[in-house]
């Protein structure tokens, strides 16, 4: 194996077996992302990666070594690192560099990862294919003519394409998990909260949350743990006995036959192990989800980006930065909420004081009343687009790219639930293809501990 093929939790091993220095692993890693054709990173600064791997270095050889010491973690553009900008995206931020790490930053720090530069994505991560740099679309590591999904585009063709063994995303509608699944990868999805938020230019109190895209369940599990404090391993799930429940006319009937035919032949493997498939009915769950997510997102962001600003002591004026929005539909989106034009007050309470509840309500009573340990279904309904797709069709109906592309991960992100998405094969084009699973609220470390068990099943084809 060459080093850039290592997972986060073979980095660990081999850094403190001294197989290789991480000088060497960041060196090498530094030499591929200057070559690679991907669009994946806005900003590496090769010195300072060198410098953090050579202290990280120091500290392997006296036996100080922390948990993830020496191991390259990226970062999306959205998260505040110190020493680099953090621009979310849109050119009103590009020359805007905090001066000191968000919190999730500052706990892999801790943890002894190397920071190692920042990801590209969609601009304010309000989108799902990362193609809104006009000259620098992120690509797919599978096939550069397709997206890389978003908004965390730049982590999922990073880690997808060998560029870092690990990034941190974001997730709003399914923005970890989708170019996650696009890419061939794994992303994991926290339950809203428990991961922490601050130093992170956001579009929803409600709804964000970071969380890592890795190419391993072990490497989910060990990144958690760093920012948590979590166990570190979680117990590998037995598979048999597990109860997955299957949305099937919500979220499987209307998935591109491909993508439907890999995620039914993953199941298969884990029935034929042992779990139980219960179709249940998620209809309701999806009614309330259209009626409050957008709506949340929306009216939240405006109130949200200007906070964010007040408390990092951004010095940028927020109209200067709406402004500059590339984006026509995202600056639209802003300057309505301005306006008065968009999610009226009203609308808005009632989304988050009704629907919402009401959405967690349903998910609960799905999870109790049948005894599930999970939902499974297709990450996303559609393999990669083509770069610059605007419109797709689910069972003939004509819908843009982003709504259909969130269509299956966005209810559990309203609701706060964790997610994993894992990779389980590819369309006959090359196209990576996942299967998605969501747990109850705060049952993170069973669903880590899930996917770990399937993990061992070698369930992708």
């Amino acid at each position: 194996m060459q080093l850039h093929d290592f997972t986060v939790s073979d980095l660990t091993r081999h850094l403190r077996s001294g197989d290789f220095s991480a000088a060497e692993l960041a060196n090498a890693l530094c030499a591929r992302v200057a070559a690679s054709p991907l669009n994946a990173f806005t900003a590496l600064d090769a010195e300072r990666v060198g410098a953090e791997a050579r202290a990280a270095d120091a500290r392997l050889r006296t036996g100080r070594a922390r948990p993830l010491e020496g191991v390259p973690i990226a970062c999306k553009d959205n998260i505040g690192v110190a020493g680099y900008p953090n621009s979310a995206g849109t050119p009103g931020l590009a020359n805007w560099q905090p001066t000191r790490d968000s919190a999730v930053a500052a706990r892999l720090r801790a943890a002894g990862a190397v920071m190692f530069g920042k990801n590209a994505m969609h601009e304010l991560a309000f989108g799902a294919t990362s193609d809104t740099a006009p000259d620098k679309p992120v690509r797919n590591p599978a096939d550069p003519r397709y997206s890389a999904g978003g908004s965390s585009g730049g982590s999922g063709s990073a880690v997808g394409g060998r560029l870092v063994p690990a990034s941190i995303g974001t997730d709003t509608g399914g923005s970890v998990r989708i170019p996650a699944a696009l890419c061939g990868v794994w992303g994991y999805r926290p339950s809203t909260g428990r991961w922490p938020r601050h130093g992170i230019v956001p579009i929803s109190y409600t709804r964000d949350t970071p969380g890592p895209l890795a190419r391993s369940a072990a490497d989910l599990a060990l990144i958690d743990q760093a920012v948590t404090g979590a166990p570190l391993s979680p117990p590998a799930g037995t598979v048999a006995g597990l109860r997955l429940g299957i949305p099937l006319e919500t979220h499987w009937l209307t998935a591109d036959p491909e993508v439907r035919a890999a995620c039914e032949s993953a199941l298969l493997k884990l029935e034929r192990r042992g779990a139980v498939l219960i179709e249940v009915d998620a209809a309701e769950i999806m009614r309330l989800s259209m009626r409050c997510a957008a709506e949340i997102a929306v009216y939240e962001a405006l109130p949200m980006l200007k906070a964010h600003g007040e408390d990092v002591g951004l010095d940028i004026p927020l109209a200067e930065v709406i402004s500059s929005i590339v984006t026509t539909e995202i600056r639209n989106t802003y300057n309505s909420q301005i306006a008065g034009a968009g999610v009226s007050s009203a609308r808005y309470l009632t989304a988050i004081t009704k629907d919402r509840p009401a959405l967690m309500s349903q998910f609960a009573a799905l999870f109790s009343g049948a005894g599930l340990d999970a939902l499974a279904f297709p990450t996303s309904p559609l393999p990669a687009p083509l770069i610059g797709t605007k419109t797709a069709h689910l069972c003939g109906e004509p819908l843009s790219i982003f709504d259909a592309l969130i269509r299956n991960t966005d209810p559990g992100s309203t609701a706060g639930l964790p997610g994993i998405s894992m990779p389980v094969g590819h369309t006959s084009a090359g196209l990576p293809i996942g299967l998605a699973f969501d747990a109850p609220i705060g049952a993170d470390v069973s669903l880590l501990g899930m996917a770990l068990g399937i993990e061992t099943l070698d369930t992708p084809g």
